[in-house]
């Protein structure tokens, strides 16, 4: 998607927290070549605006409300029903793993709630071009000898090929990224709106895949992929 001189960049955003929603459009309504079409709070406000407005960067947060998708399925879904929008995460969670996962689920670019405002705009012009941007600390991550036997753009972290290999539903791996995330069974059913009873059979099944009885055994793996 080429963008002239006088065509702007035209921008959705998608968080949360109304306070980062305003401040992002605020500094983006600075910049004369990008226009940012609406700011919305909610996945199902965001399906709204798409289905009826084109645009060409969504800014999307990674990390949403308890009650809402969690921001790898969020993005795997705008993948498949609006490919054509390249989407930008700004997210709090600039870990090697997040950025990793963020990107093979979609997103051209990531960039951290951390850096400074005035790099968003290049940023957004980035991504509007089809090219990635990504935090400097994860690029010097990836740049460094050590790491490239084990780039995270190759491959999954480990965790996540195990639970792929697993074979696991989209609901149980949603419940074992809730477990994980420290979210208790009552937590996690308010979240998904489902019964304690389903979140129970279906963390029981996740974990009968996985080979595990317990929470803790599953903390004990995550913390040997994790390294010391």
């Amino acid at each position: 998607m080429n963008h002239p001189s006088d065509k702007k960049i035209s921008v959705v955003l998608l968080d949360d927290h109304e306070v980062i929603r305003d401040g992002l459009a605020s500094r983006l309504g600075l910049e004369g070549d990008i226009n940012v079409l609406a700011s919305v709070g909610t996945v199902a406000e965001l399906r709204a605006v798409l289905s009826r407005t084109a645009c060409d960067v969504l800014l999307l947060d990674f990390s949403l409300g308890r009650d809402s998708i969690d921001g790898l399925n969020l993005l795997k879904h705008l993948q498949t029903r609006y490919p054509a929008v390249r989407i930008l995460v700004v997210s709090a969670h600039t870990d090697i793993p997040t950025i990793a996962l963020a990107r093979k689920a979609g997103a051209i670019g990531f960039f951290g709630k951390d850096q400074p405002m005035a790099a968003l705009a290049g940023a957004v012009r980035n991504v509007a071009t089809g090219n990635a941007y990504l935090p400097p600390a994860f690029l010097d991550y990836i740049s460094q000898p050590s790491a490239k036997d084990e780039n995270p753009l190759a491959e999954p972290p480990p965790l996540d090929t195990i639970l792929a290999a697993a074979r696991l539903t989209l609901r149980e791996s949603e419940v074992i990224r809730c477990c994980l995330a420290g979210l208790s069974m009552t937590e996690i059913a308010a979240k998904f709106r489902r019964s304690i009873k389903t979140i129970s059979n279906q963390k029981t099944s996740a974990f009968n895949k996985v080979g595990i009885r317990t929470t803790a055994e599953l903390f004990r793996i995550q913390r040997k992929l994790d390294g010391p």
